[in-house]
């Protein structure tokens, strides 16, 4: 039967992908306009979701029927299901990944009567790249370990590798061995604690690794773990290892990819960091396009704080000790209006510079942003700037989206006003001074931006218009044009016949206040496309009108507009009923104008895609390192004002740095 055939389909990718990545593994298959989870749980058998109840009455609040409630019985025809409409998934795909899960996404790849289905996207905490929580950052991290060691003692060493897929920063720490049996633990526990990754994937190699071993060594709270899951020693080969590096950056010289990114001698490192790079290929095509060169961190500048240090000092917030409003120094100190300002804020938190001429300098402005509550300017406008480094992400991945583009030219106009506070501040000239380069490059963006764009087109209501300015594509402005020409004819026929029954009203009626737009009013969906609709009592005044005008022999009525010139014939007018209270209004020219509409709005929004994605592309690749550049700027202002804030609030006193430490 087709309902058991659809049920062991699904059965079949839950136990596949089960297997794969764990029982905190949810399928979501497309049928028809649903995506869907099943079960069959009785007395003798559960297969499918056997958490269907738990997922659906307590993650998705959505309610868990049989797929025949007629039928009290649960078996394989008789299925327990729920689901959730195609264009409202976001939403519970967002409370999943909030509670662990990784979620296989099954797609209808082919319509009726040969329905084919397939697997197009794993989305897991790790390597989700929508915002779906709160958080700043979104980190996996990849830790390899291995035992060099003999059977008496052991000698391990590891790689760490992590990376942010929203932002596409990579970094990559060498744990080398110590004569101390546990500085392994507490290093991997030190990065643990600093990035928080909301995934986490182990690969060993003569060490044996379990669950409740990560779980006692470094105390992670979530079960988004995967253990070995690669078991192909291909992945260690030199070969194969430059062939997936080479996928995935353009080395610009002679070197193999390895040598390039100067991993050649760190087997540990290199290792985590290709495991890191597979597990997110597999979940998402092409969302490793565009990654940041991984940056390996030294201590050598910086003040270590051990894992112990990090808890005992309650650096930042830790789940195992107290929770409230001042949980942790960064809970304390963190007044950062951006998220790039809060990122900066605990990366220095947790990597204390050890440079006396750093420290002062970054005093020295702390001081000059006091002054006069300087700092207050600028906090006003940090407030309006949204997360710019994950824009900046979204274009060179190709899926920004045109109100995310606007949001960030609203945050870049106030960034111009940060720029132009500081630059009117004398004691800050050293500071824009060293940006300057990126300062020029940015107002040059800005100016493209400006140039380029039509912001008042980019509405997610209506329908859609070009997104660009008159004179940028040629060919895009002239369909633009043909369909405001359409679609003001459209209007000028409501407008007219307004005009006709506004000329025939009664003296009473004339006293009743109304917008022209409320007798007659033009409309789109779906269903009709483009039409005219009227109530049905001035329907009934509007044909009264024509009859007479018929009979009078004024049947045409000519519109303009454009250059553009039509023939309304009111004989061909006819009526039809929309509701209760409204009816449409036909006619050979309307139903014209909407085809047109409809065709035209086709060729518009292709040719909006088309030349979005090259706009986009070549803003990436002209202004990326620049806009990078200013999320650093920014990030900078934005701890500045924060510890100017910080130390006035707090009444806290400026540390005299003697010397170079």
């Amino acid at each position: 039967m087709e309902t058991q055939h659809i049920f062991n389909e699904y059965n079949q990718y839950k136990i596949e992908y089960t297997k794969k990545y764990g029982e905190n593994t949810i399928i979501l298959m497309q049928v028809g306009t649903f995506y869907e989870i099943y079960a069959v749980i009785n007395d003798n058998i559960q297969i499918g979701e056997v958490n269907i109840y738990h997922i659906c009455q307590n993650i998705l609040d959505i309610v868990v029927t049989r797929r025949n409630k007629k039928i009290k019985e649960v078996s394989m025809n008789n299925y327990l299901q729920a689901g959730v409409g195609v264009d409202y998934v976001k939403k519970y795909v967002n409370k999943l990944l909030n509670n662990n899960y990784t979620i296989v996404i099954v797609d209808q790849v082919t319509q009726k009567p040969n329905v084919e289905r397939k697997v197009t996207r794993i989305l897991s905490p790790g390597t989700y790249i929508e915002n779906y929580n709160s958080d700043d950052s979104n980190y996996l991290m990849s830790i390899y370990i291995e035992d060099f060691g003999t059977i008496q003692s052991s000698k391990i060493r590891a790689g760490i590798s992590i990376i942010d897929l929203c932002t596409g920063k990579c970094y990559l720490h060498n744990i080398h061995h110590n004569i101390d049996s546990k500085y392994w633990i507490d290093e991997i526990s030190r990065y643990i604690n600093f990035y928080n990754p909301k995934e986490y994937l182990f690969q060993t190699k003569d060490y044996v690794l379990t669950y409740d071993t990560i779980i006692n060594h470094w105390d992670i709270n979530h079960n988004s773990i995967q253990i070995n899951h690669y078991t192909d020693k291909c992945y260690v080969k030199i070969n194969y290892q430059n062939e997936i590096l080479k996928k995935i950056y353009s080395i610009p010289s002679q070197l193999t990819p390895i040598e390039h990114l100067n991993l050649e001698s760190k087997n540990e490192l290199r290792n985590s960091f290709i495991y890191l790079l597979e597990y997110v290929n597999e979940h998402t095509i092409d969302v490793l396009n565009n990654i940041n060169y991984p940056e390996e961190m030294h201590d050598i500048n910086y003040l270590s704080l051990t894992s112990n240090s990090i808890r005992q000092l309650n650096i930042i917030n830790n789940y195992s000790y107290y929770k409230g409003s001042n949980e942790s120094l960064l809970s304390i100190c963190n007044h950062c209006r951006t998220p790039m300002g809060r990122r900066l804020l605990k990366y220095r938190l947790m990597y204390p510079s050890i440079d006396g001429n750093l420290l002062n300098n970054r005093y020295d402005i702390i001081d000059i942003y006091r002054q006069n509550d300087f700092y207050k300017l600028i906090q006003n406008d940090l407030d309006k700037v949204i997360d710019l480094e994950k824009m900046v992400r979204r274009i060179g991945l190709s899926i920004i989206t045109p109100n995310e583009l606007f949001n960030s030219y609203l945050s870049y106009e106030f960034i111009n006003k940060i720029i132009q506070n500081i630059n009117g501040n004398d004691r800050l000239i050293q500071f824009n001074s060293y940006y300057k380069g990126d300062l020029d490059m940015y107002n040059n963006f800005f100016t493209r931006l400006t140039n380029t764009f039509n912001f008042d087109n980019f509405s997610i209501y209506g329908l859609q218009r070009s997104y660009f300015k008159k004179g940028n594509f040629l060919e895009l402005d002239k369909v633009d044009n043909y369909y405001s020409v359409q679609h003001n004819l459209l209007l000028k026929i409501s407008e007219i016949l307004i005009n006709i029954i506004e000329k025939h009203i009664s003296k009473e009626s004339k006293h009743i206040k109304k917008k022209q737009g409320d007798l007659i009013k033009v409309d789109y969906n779906e269903k009709y496309n483009w039409y005219l609709y009227i109530t049905k009592k001035r329907s009934q005044l509007l044909k009264d009108i024509f009859i007479k005008n018929i009979e009078k022999g004024k049947s045409i009525i000519p519109i303009e507009y454009g250059g553009v010139s039509i023939k309304v014939d009111i004989r061909d007018i006819t009526f039809k009923t929309k509701d209760n209270s409204n009816v449409f209004i036909y006619s050979p020219v309307i139903k014209e104008l909407s085809s047109k509409l409809i065709a035209t709005h086709k060729e518009l929004c292709n040719l909006n895609k088309v030349y979005w994605t090259k706009s986009m592309d070549e803003i990436y690749n002209m202004y990326s390192k620049c806009l990078n550049k200013m999320n650093d700027y920014i990030s900078e202002v934005d701890v500045s004002s924060n510890n100017a804030f910080l130390s006035i609030h707090n009444n806290y006193n400026r540390p005299i740095v003697d010397k170079l430490v």
